[in-house]
């Protein structure tokens, strides 16, 4: 699940870019349900253990990404 969240595009904050660390994903990841559809998609794919959906959130939550 960590190397799907960290395999995704992201981009700095644009408002905010010198006084935060933290990277936003790119668009088309409108909802967390997009995001979390999209990581079933790529286990399912790749025949590894899926993480369920507030597992991955809170795991999401912890890295440095919105």
């Amino acid at each position: 699940m960590k190397n799907f969240i960290n395999s995704l595009q992201t981009v700095p904050g644009h408002y905010c870019r010198q006084d935060s660390k933290k990277m936003y994903l790119e668009q088309r990841f409108q909802k967390k349900q997009d995001l979390y559809e999209t990581y079933l998609n790529l286990a399912e794919k790749s025949g590894v253990r899926i993480v369920p959906l507030e597992k991955f959130y809170k795991i999401f939550k912890t890295m440095n990404i919105r």
